[in-house]
């Protein structure tokens, strides 16, 4: 896994004239509210000799508070852009030779088949995420989420369908740090318990199968595992 740092969002300041003007005397005298950071993963492909390059985008915004006391600035996560991360995709297929239309092209068939997905569960069943999508394309869409909310995957096993995950609920002893409190939920704190849980995918034909096994392997069947399934759910339904 290569992760880059936060890197300020120029495009989101405003062009004009006034701003190139001084721009132009005092190169940093703009800064925008917004912070991207992207993480590439690298894994060995279905095909021999192969390798398949994953890219998700995090990002955050500043967000001042306490305005009355002179205001206090923080910042807070927000939504990962699938565009953003085209982008760096078709990018990094060029740097590696692809031909700028041919990348383009392929960047634009990803985007046409969009993913679907369906949650359910019944009374004190366990929860089901049903991919509707093949296990190859399945395994591959679960592994960029992860990496996008920023799951702690301590291993993975592809031929049997398991991430290996480490996870702290947000909402058990949450206060309001900023943004380590929210992106890194997973991170050492007295208050909370870091669960070892396992993500299972389980081809069913076209569909793919998604559930939590506790660190035994066994059925999750607690408020945590619907809250993990739900996290992949809004992802990629």
């Amino acid at each position: 896994i290569l992760q880059t740092d936060w890197v300020e969002n120029t495009e989101a300041i405003p062009e004009g004239l006034i701003r190139g003007l001084i721009s132009r005397v005092i190169p940093n005298a703009y800064s925008s509210a917004f912070r991207d950071r992207y993480r590439m993963r690298l894994e060995r492909g279905e095909e021999s000799g192969t390798t398949e390059i994953f890219i998700s985008h995090q990002g955050i915004q500043e967000v001042v508070t306490d305005e009355n006391d002179g205001g206090t600035i923080t910042w807070e996560p927000r939504p990962s852009d699938p565009g953003l991360e085209s982008v760096m995709l078709k990018r990094m297929m060029i740097f590696l030779g692809v031909e700028p239309e041919q990348a383009k092209q392929l960047v634009a068939e990803k985007k046409a088949a969009p993913d679907r997905a369906e949650l359910t569960q019944k009374d004190s069943e366990q929860a089901v995420l049903l991919l509707h999508e093949n296990y190859s394309k399945a395994w591959r869409n679960v592994g960029i989420v992860l990496d996008r909310i920023d799951f702690a995957v301590e291993d993975r096993d592809r031929l049997q369908g398991l991430y290996y995950v480490r996870y702290n609920d947000p909402l058990k002893g949450r206060e309001d740090k900023g943004l380590l409190s929210k992106l890194a939920f997973w991170s050492s704190n007295d208050d909370r318990q870091v669960e070892h849980l396992q993500i299972k995918l389980t081809d069913d034909g076209t569909n793919t199968r998604v559930v939590v096994l506790n660190s035994k392997g066994e059925h999750e069947t607690s408020v945590t595992a619907v809250r993990i399934l739900t996290l992949l759910f809004n992802e990629l339904k």
